[in-house]
């Protein structure tokens, strides 16, 4: 599998370039500020790139990945975007590209966490949710841009899709905030040194307390999980997948 990495120099990027197996290539990398002395080229915007991938893996930030749509939809080449702090509208590009090329979006590419999503999921369908208060804490190292996290947006809209609800969501928590209200999602994000992602979410009933937590010791997971996405989305046909589908594929 020839790979075009798209945020080279990041953290992510070098995440990958160190898992990356034998039976995958980096053809060449787009990083803002190219280094030199690379094993491969590497270029300042994609819209430079001459070569042709089998599938572009991209963790950069929301500005860059417009460029990386338009550049996939040109090339015809397969997309997996980890990027997180998208916004709705740039959601919507994604979407309509999907139309044309496979893409596979998700603000975490760990395993782990869609697992982690999916017994949340379950949780919110066998507990009584008129009885049970949801908070989520989310922790990340101290240079995140975006909060909250894309993972923990992940975790809400599996909540909203399990319980059938629209959930009121509070960033944060004040004396402004007022007294907890029925069916409120109490979500709080702690930003500090080098954690890489931690997930909590707690269900709260006057009894007993359920907690399902995903901790991940370094970037490698998320690295992982993304070149194993890659390996299934250039098999796909056209369309928008999530992490869910991919471990459809590996089962």
């Amino acid at each position: 599998m020839k790979v075009i990495l798209s945020g080279y120099n990041g953290r992510m990027g070098r995440a990958i370039i160190k898992k990356l197996p034998d039976d995958c290539q980096i053809i060449c990398g787009v990083t803002r500020n190219p280094k030199g002395s690379e094993p491969c080229p590497v270029y300042d915007s994609i819209e430079k790139v001459d070569a042709l991938g089998d599938v572009i893996i991209d963790f950069t930030v929301a500005s860059n990945v417009k460029n990386v749509l338009a550049f996939a939809i040109n090339r015809k080449i397969p997309l997996v975007i980890g990027t997180t702090g998208i916004y709705w509208e740039l959601e919507k590009d994604i979407i309509k590209a999907s139309k044309d090329i496979p893409i596979l979006y998700s603000g975490n590419t760990s395993f782990g966490v869609s697992l982690m999503i999916h017994l949340v999921k379950e949780a919110v369908r066998l507990l009584d949710m008129d009885k049970n208060d949801i908070e989520i804490i989310e922790k990340h190292d101290k240079n995140k841009l975006d909060a909250p996290s894309g993972t923990s947006k992940m975790i809400i809209e599996g909540i909203k899709s399990a319980s059938g609800k629209n959930h009121k969501v509070l960033n944060g928590r004040s004396q402004e905030s007022g007294i907890r209200t029925n069916g409120e999602i109490g979500l709080h994000s702690f930003r500090g040194g080098n954690i890489a992602s931690e997930h909590y979410v707690s269900f709260v009933s006057e009894d007993e307390t359920l907690e399902i937590n995903h901790k991940a010791m370094s970037f490698d997971i998320f690295a992982l999980g993304a070149i194993k996405a890659a390996k299934i989305i250039i098999n796909k046909s056209p369309g928008l997948y999530s992490m869910d589908d991919m471990m459809k594929n590996m089962q």
